[in-house]
Order: C-alpha cells, then sequence, then structure tokens
C-alpha cells in the first residue's frame, strides 16, 4: 500500500477510515527508476470498468502511455510546463477521455462524472499497490485531443500521472510549492450538510 506523505498532513480522519482511502495523497515527486509492470496496468484499468455510470452508459475511456515511449512524450509535451516539470518522472501517463454521446447518440450529460468515478477507483487501487497518483487539468487539449485520436463526440477530460513515489527532495521547487503550507482539507461542517435521526 502506498506510504502516508512524507510532510504531516494538517488535518484529522475516522481513525476507522477505510486505510486504502486515508492513505491516498497527490504523488508528485515519482521515482524515475521505477516501471510499473503490465500486470497492474491490467488490474489498474480494470479498477477503473468496475466504476458505476448513468445507464451503464460507460461513457469514457483511457489511454495509456508507459515512460520512455513517443506517446508519453507526446502527452508531456502537451501539458502545462508547472505539470510537465514534475510529471516527467512518472513511470505511467494516464489520459482520460469523456464521451458526450454514446455509439448510437443517446447523450451522456453525466460523461465527466462517471469518468470522475473511474479514476476514482483507480487511484483506490493504484494506492493498494503501493503505487501514487496524481490528477492534472492544465494541458492543451487540442494537442491531446490528436494525441489519444478522440473521435467525434469524445474529449480529453483529465490526465493522471502513475508510479512509484520518489524523494520529494528531487521536485522542482515550483511542485513543491502546494505542499508548503500542509496537505489540508475542509471541515466535515464545511462539506457536508448532515440531517440524522435522533436515534443515530
Amino acid at each position: 500500500m502506498l506510504e502516508p506523505p512524507s510532510r504531516a498532513r494538517a488535518f484529522e480522519l475516522d481513525p476507522d477510515l477505510t486505510p486504502l482511502v486515508a492513505a491516498r495523497w497527490s504523488v508528485r515527486a515519482f521515482d524515475s527508476t521505477r516501471a510499473v509492470g503490465a500486470s497492474d496496468v491490467g488490474a489498474l484499468v480494470d479498477a477503473a470498468r468496475t466504476a458505476p455510470s448513468a445507464h451503464n452508459l460507460q461513457p469514457w475511456r483511457l489511454w495509456i502511455a508507459e515512460r520512455d515511449t513517443e506517446q508519453f512524450d507526446l502527452i508531456l509535451a502537451s501539458l502545462a510546463e508547472y505539470n510537465a516539470v514534475w510529471a516527467s518522472r512518472a513511470a505511467l501517463l494516464v489520459v482520460g477521455v469523456a464521451r458526450d454521446a454514446a455509439a448510437d447518440g443517446t447523450p451522456c450529460p453525466w460523461a465527466d462524472y462517471d469518468l470522475g468515478q473511474a479514476t476514482a477507483l483507480l487511484t483506490v487501487e493504484a494506492t493498494a499497490r503501493g503505487l501514487g497518483v496524481c490528477q492534472m487539468a492544465g494541458r492543451d487539449e487540442s494537442a491531446l485531443a490528436s494525441v489519444v485520436s478522440c473521435a467525434p463526440g469524445e474529449r480529453v477530460a483529465i490526465v493522471s500521472a502513475v508510479g512509484y513515489p520518489g524523494d520529494e527532495r528531487d521536485l522542482d521547487p515550483a511542485a513543491t510549492a502546494i505542499h508548503r503550507g500542509g496537505r489540508v482539507r475542509r471541515t466535515r461542517d464545511e462539506v457536508a450538510t448532515v440531517a440524522l435521526s435522533a436515534g443515530s
């Protein structure tokens, strides 16, 4: 399983929270000497495949490229510079493509939500296998659409870097800025309104 972050988290979690959820954090420092095995890649895809989707349309697909391949380099070149500077060390780059309509023309207005669930389950499985994941929004969408051969009605929605964690001291200073204030989460009251029965 993924090890806890090297810097202390500035928030508390329920001590009985599922360990795989509690251990998840966005890894930016990757070990550039380690690859992710084919069986692990297959398991990540299978985890994504288990995600629920509206009407079971599964309106998404993944494009996965391994470091030291032409596809990886093309995806990396399509990322914003502040992402590319650290994502270059990842073992895999995973492009999430959303489909706004099914093959028969059925609209998929929840494609982003469904892809998000698939990406979340991929992330949990990665955590179980000692892998870190960091999801990125900063990218050149039109360039990536060409790299992953988006069909009409498809679009790039997210890119994730996946790999074994490395030493944060190897990171470019710009990539560590987000960690300087600690890993903070909003409080329960800030994120949820909960109505419980009197006997709960």
